[in-house]
C-alpha cells in the first residue's frame, strides 16, 4: 500500500507545485496515440463500474469473499468520488481547451472531472485481487494494469493528470481498508446469495447501459453474458450441495 501510495502522492505534488497539469495532459494525450484511440477506449472501459461488476461476477464463481470485497471497495470509492465531483465541480479538458488541441474519444464532457471515477474503480477492483491474498508476488502487475487504465483517461481526453492521480489514491485507500476489515471474513449462504443476485443484476444492466463511448456494445454483451454464466454455475453448485 505505502509504496504505490507514495508514488502517486509524489507525482501529484510535483504536478501541483510545478503547475504541470495542463502541460502534462497535452503531452501525454499526444504521446498516447502511438496506438489507435479506440484501443484506449477499450482499456478505459475496464474502469467502468458496470464492467467491474461483471469481472467480480466471474470472481464470485470461486471466491465470494473476494467478490464482496470488490463490491464494497468499488461502491465505497465511487460514492466518495461522486461527492468530490459535486463539491469541486472542476472542469474537464474539453471545458477549458479547444477540441482541436487534443485527442478525444466518446461523448464530450466538460464538467465534474475531479477526481476520476474510472481510476478509483480500477485501483479498487484490481487492488482487491492483490490484497485478498497473502504473499501475492504479482502485485506489481495489478498496480501496473490499474495505472494503465487510469492513464487511458488522459489518453482519451477525459481527465487531467491530477484527476487520475487523486482517483487512484482514493481507490487504493478504500480497498486497503476494506481488505483489513474483511481479511478473515467468510460470507454465509444468505450473504453469498445476495452477492450473486446483486452481481447478476449488474450483468443484466450492462447489456442496456450507455458507457458514453462508441463501439462498446459487443464488449458489453461479452462482459454481461460471461458474468451471468459464471454466477449461474455458482448457484447451480450451491443448489446441488443444499439438495
Amino acid at each position: 500500500f505505502y509504496l504505490p501510495m507514495a508514488f502517486l502522492m509524489v507525482m501529484l505534488l510535483i504536478i501541483q507545485f510545478m503547475d504541470l497539469n495542463q502541460f502534462l495532459f497535452l503531452k501525454l494525450n499526444h504521446i498516447a496515440h502511438f496506438m489507435p484511440i479506440k484501443w484506449w477506449g477499450y482499456i478505459t472501459y475496464l474502469g467502468d463500474g458496470m464492467a467491474a461488476g461483471c469481472v467480480l461476477a466471474v470472481v464470485f464463481r470461486k471466491e465470494p469473499r473476494i467478490a464482496l470485497m470488490g463490491i464494497i471497495a468499488v461502491l465505497g470509492s465511487g460514492i466518495i468520488v461522486q461527492a468530490l465531483k459535486s463539491y469541486f465541480l472542476i472542469s474537464r479538458p474539453a471545458g477549458i481547451l479547444s477540441l482541436d488541441e487534443f485527442y478525444q474519444f466518446g461523448e464530450i464532457l466538460k464538467s465534474r472531472g475531479f477526481p476520476s471515477g474510472h481510476s478509483s474503480t480500477a485501483f479498487s477492483l484490481l487492488g482487491t485481487f492483490y490484497y485478498a491474498h497473502d504473499n501475492n508476488k504479482q502485485g506489481w502487475l495489478f498496480f501496473a494494469l490499474s495505472f494503465l487504465i487510469a492513464f487511458s483517461r488522459v489518453a482519451i481526453g477525459m481527465h487531467w493528470p491530477e484527476d487520475i492521480l487523486v482517483g487512484s489514491m482514493i481507490g487504493l485507500t478504500i480497498i486497503y481498508l476494506v481488505s483489513i476489515r474483511l481479511k478473515t471474513y467468510k460470507p454465509g449462504l444468505k450473504i453469498e446469495l445476495a452477492i450473486g443476485i446483486f452481481l447478476f443484476l449488474i450483468c443484466i444492466g450492462i447489456l442496456f447501459y450507455d458507457p458514453r463511448m462508441p463501439g462498446m456494445l459487443m464488449l458489453q454483451w461479452i462482459f454481461g453474458l460471461i458474468g451471468m454464466a459464471f454466477i449461474s454455475t455458482r448457484f447451480y453448485s450451491l443448489y446441488n450441495k443444499s439438495g
